[in-house]
This record gives C-alpha cells, sequence and structure tokens, in this order.
C-alpha cells in the first residue's frame, strides 16, 4: 500500500551554485532521495508560473512514496544553503489537509 508524501522546496535563484542554471544543494537532496528511495526527485517548475514576470526564486516539486520525514528534516537540516532565509521545505502527508513549513536552522 502507498503512502505518499507531496513535497515542495524553495529557494534562493541557484542557491549556492558557481554559474546560473545550476543548483547543488537541490542536486544534494536529490542524491538523498535516490539513495534512500531510489526515484521522487526534485523537479525545477517555477519556468511554469504564469504571469508576464520571472518568479523571484527557485520551486522543486515531488511526491515521494513512504517517505521517512524525520530522516529527511535531519538530513535537509544539514545542508549548507547560501541563503538559507531563502529556503522553505514544504512536506503535506496524504492524510493531512496542509503542508507544514520547515526552514533551515541557523
Amino acid at each position: 500500500m502507498s503512502h505518499i508524501t507531496d513535497i515542495i522546496l524553495t529557494t534562493a535563484i541557484d542557491d549556492g551554485a558557481s554559474q546560473d542554471g545550476m543548483h547543488p544543494n537541490v542536486d544534494i537532496l536529490n542524491h538523498y532521495f535516490q539513495i534512500n528511495h531510489g526515484s521522487g526527485v526534485l523537479v525545477q517548475v517555477d519556468g511554469r508560473a504564469g504571469g508576464g514576470k520571472a518568479m523571484q526564486c527557485d520551486v522543486f516539486m515531488a511526491a515521494q512514496n513512504h517517505l521517512d520525514i524525520p530522516s529527511l528534516l535531519r538530513f535537509f537540516y544539514g545542508i549548507q544553503w547560501e541563503y538559507p532565509e531563502s529556503v522553505q521545505l514544504l512536506l503535506k502527508d496524504e492524510h493531512c489537509v496542509k503542508f507544514k513549513v520547515y526552514t533551515p536552522k541557523r
């Protein structure tokens, strides 16, 4: 039986990157998903936003089956975000009606 967690991650544009369009800190999280779950990598979606302007943050989404949320949060808090004040991790368990928001610890 499946148990899905919806994931939304917002970061500063190109957080931690030495070049435009790179996302090394998101790559770290994606590596975590691949090693621990075999799939469910975060996909960048901010380019799909409507309106006449570009979003002022990077937005990534995924859905993960049987996510170990405490383990993910420990890993998330260990990442050295370049702009931690701009990072939000939103998680919604399939039995919840709204997302919980997590931000890097300082």
